[in-house]
């Protein structure tokens, strides 16, 4: 059985082989086609003249508008949140307006009043002591006078003028310290006065309740914040501006072109106020900020955590040379154009300067006039056909 199955192996390997041989002969037979020879169309283009113009680099950055004060306000004692509201009994509510100085917010103060009033009744008896010892050291040095001159003249004995001495030094020790304590008393109320008054906090600038966190009955402490005020009359942007491009803004000044996005038609522009002294380490940059006044009468006003988009001028070109940055073909660490040559295209090897826009700078490569094609150079090579379209042909290159 194996025998028949080996002969007939061999036998499928040899007519594979001849029919393959036979195919081979026959198109060895054929006779070559004939080669036909194509002519390739003019690529139509559009072209534009390189000219000269003013160009000014700008760095784009994103940036983030801030208020110019934002605290949160805490109370410094615990107690009982007994108001949270102007003097006037206006409520704090987000978007109230206080002023420096204004009441908004009130503890029970009940105790502490009870402590003032008592350290006032002791300020009162200090004062007491004090006039009483004044009058007991007023009697004790007029006796003591009285003896040291009956001794003199031998009317008393030493021992008796001894007596009205000590009498005058205990006057004086007694008088020291009734003064000791009514300067105690007097802290004391100053202290109780001090704990009173922080049962009710007052804004520390103009501002707007941004936040409230809490509602009157709450039991706070110096942890639990009230409620945030944010100054926005004048308001702050920063951006990060990488390192790099520091040596540029420094010796002038800046002023830079900033957009928000609630304003999107209404720029506004601003001077840099300050370049911050730190650069962050992990991502190499400083931050710029900016400030800018709110107007209270807009309708639109910049508002603590909007986005900023800020655009600042970092080199300025005038009367340079320069094309639409479409024209340019980047061909690995080349950078091309295609300059009409009547009915040819020329390959141009240039280099760029700043770009603004949609121009770019010429450094070289390229004079005042020639014309460049900004539409269907991607299908061209140096020296291809090319036709150029006008801008009445209603033609689109491809």
């Amino acid at each position: 059985m194996k025998t028949f199955l080996r002969i007939l192996l061999i036998l499928l390997i040899t007519l594979v082989i001849i029919a393959g041989t036979l195919a081979g002969l026959r198109s060895s037979k054929k006779p070559p086609a004939a080669t036909q020879t194509t002519t390739r169309s003019p690529v139509p283009v559009r072209v534009a003249s390189a000219e000269r113009m003013d160009l000014q680099e700008q760095l784009s950055l994103n940036g983030t508008v801030e208020a110019l004060y934002d605290v949160e306000i805490r109370p410094k004692i615990s107690g009982r949140l007994a108001r949270l509201a102007r003097e006037d009994g206006t409520p704090i509510e987000e978007g109230v307006r206080v002023k420096a100085g204004m009441r908004v917010a009130e503890l029970e103060h009940d105790d502490l009043d009870a402590a003032v009033a008592q350290a006032q009744a002791a300020l009162q008896v200090a004062r007491a002591a004090v006039s009483a010892a004044r009058i007991n050291r007023t009697e004790a040095e007029r006796e003591r006078r009285r003896a040291e001159n009956l001794f003199a003249q031998g009317s008393i004995t030493e021992q008796a003028r001894d007596r009205a001495v000590t009498l005058d030094e205990q006057a004086a020790a007694a008088l020291e310290q009734a003064l000791a304590r009514l300067a105690q008393a007097e802290a004391a109320l100053q202290a109780a006065e001090v704990t009173r008054n922080e049962a009710f906090l007052r804004a520390p600038f103009d501002g707007i309740v941004a936040a409230r966190y809490a509602d009157p009955g709450t039991l706070v402490s110096p942890s639990t914040p009230l409620l945030r005020l944010v100054h926005t009359d004048t308001v702050r942007i920063r951006c990060a501006i990488p390192t790099r491009y520091l040596p540029e803004l420094a010796g002038r000044p800046v002023k830079a072109e900033i957009q928000i996005d609630t304003r999107p038609n209404r720029p506004l522009q601003a001077d840099l106020y300050a370049i911050f002294p730190t650069v962050d380490k992990t991502i190499r940059t400083a931050t710029l900020e900016f400030r800018v006044e709110n107007p209270p009468d807009d309708s639109l006003p910049l508002k603590s955590g909007l986005y900023a988009s800020v655009r600042i001028p970092l080199k300025i070109r005038p009367r340079t040379l320069a094309i639409p940055a479409e024209a340019i073909i980047r061909i690995l660490d080349r950078q091309i154009v295609y300059v009409a040559n009547g009915e040819t295209a020329q390959a141009r090897d240039i280099t760029t300067g700043i770009r603004e826009g949609s121009w770019v700078e010429i450094l070289s490569g390229l004079v005042e006039g020639d014309p460049i094609v900004i539409m269907g150079q991607h299908r061209l090579t140096d020296g291809a056909s090319i036709r150029i379209l006008t801008a009445s042909s209603g033609e689109e290159p491809q």
